[in-house]
């Protein structure tokens, strides 16, 4: 399956390892030269693509690999001698790398044999390879989200063929879970790669109803002979932090206090807590916010030395998460000047 990784590094994906040598990754043509006659190589051409890629002249009598014509196009990479843009001398590369936007090529739905991925306008990854749940939580969920894909390729120092191969990407957004796959945002986790601990993870975004980032990295390894691929992978989640906010304003007169709930920096409709406690016992004003706006509750009495606090959660099953508190203190003090109830985005 070494056909499952066709690699063809963008120049952007250059390793400068001096004034005048760079490494690329994959060729797609090769013309071999000989003690008189100028070879060339072209990166990230695909003729049926339309991709026409960077030439490279190669100088008459240049050392180059003598497998090189046998590769048949598997992704390899290449450390390039140059002078004045002309390659004098090539070998094998013991690693390179890739990195950018995948696009689809084809039907793979409904025709994967005849369909491919092309990472960075370079990496040709044929669609029935992301049978692979590792390679599609990779190269699948980049092509819906548009986010970049970073490949790295260790080659074989005598032979150019791949030994191993490192691919990630990242999601990010509401998680929507189920008993097999998570929705991340536009992406989609196959539960073949979701651990316990991820899991963990994602069902308490969604639970919270805060958004999540997901970093999936898959590791694969190729066996030389038969171009098998063993793919494992890893997803590394963070929750995203809630961009709400809350205060207490008081002590007012007897003293009294009010909560100040504060959902100008948020995105969706967050419920707030304002709790407090009198000689009758405890209290709460609860309110759901929404995006943009700030509520003031009205003041409220409460009992020294007991705890005023205003917490907030992002669903109805959600646990509160305290925004602010303090104890109340006794005395008399001046009025609070404030406008209870909402205060409302322009427009």
């Amino acid at each position: 399956m070494l056909a499952a990784l066709t690699i063809m590094a963008a120049p952007a994906a250059f390793v400068q390892a001096g004034s005048n040598v760079k490494v690329e990754c994959g060729m797609t043509e090769y013309i071999a030269p000989d003690a008189e006659n100028e070879g060339s190589i072209a990166f990230g051409a695909a003729s049926f693509l339309g991709l026409s890629g960077h030439l490279y002249v190669i100088a008459a009598g240049a050392p180059v690999p003598a497998n090189m014509s046998e590769l048949s196009g598997a992704p390899t990479c290449l450390e390039l001698t140059l002078e004045s843009d002309v390659i004098t001398s090539m070998h094998y590369a013991t690693s390179g790398s890739v990195r950018g936007p995948v696009v689809v090529y084809g039907d793979p739905e409904n025709d994967p044999e005849n369909s491919l991925y092309l990472t960075a306008g370079r990496v040709m990854t044929p669609a029935f390879a992301l049978a692979d749940p590792g390679l599609r939580a990779v190269l699948g969920n980049a092509a819906v989200t548009g986010k970049d894909v970073a490949i790295v390729l260790n080659i074989h120092p005598d032979f150019g063929v791949p030994l191993s191969f490192v691919a990630s990407t990242s999601l990010r957004g509401q998680v929507v879970t189920s008993a097999t796959d998570i929705n991340v945002g536009a992406g989609t986790l196959p539960e073949a790669v979701v651990d316990s601990t991820s899991r963990s993870l994602l069902e308490q975004a969604a639970g919270d109803g805060v958004s999540a980032k997901v970093v999936v990295t898959s590791e694969g390894t190729i066996d030389v002979n038969s171009g098998a691929l063993n793919v494992t992978t890893e997803l590394v989640v963070t929750l995203a932090s809630d961009p709400v906010s809350g205060t207490i304003g008081g002590p007012c007169r007897g003293p009294a206090y009010y909560g100040v709930f504060d959902n100008s920096a948020g995105s969706q409709t967050t419920r707030f807590r304002f709790k407090w406690t009198t000689n009758h016992g405890s209290h709460v004003v609860t309110k759901a916010v929404p995006a943009g706006a700030i509520y003031r509750t009205w003041t409220r009495w409460a009992k020294r030395n007991t705890v005023v606090s205003v917490s907030y959660r992002q669903a109805d099953s959600g646990p509160w998460v305290n925004l602010a508190s303090r104890v109340a203190v006794h005395g008399y003090f001046p009025s609070c000047d404030y406008q209870p109830g909402f205060q409302l985005p322009p427009g």
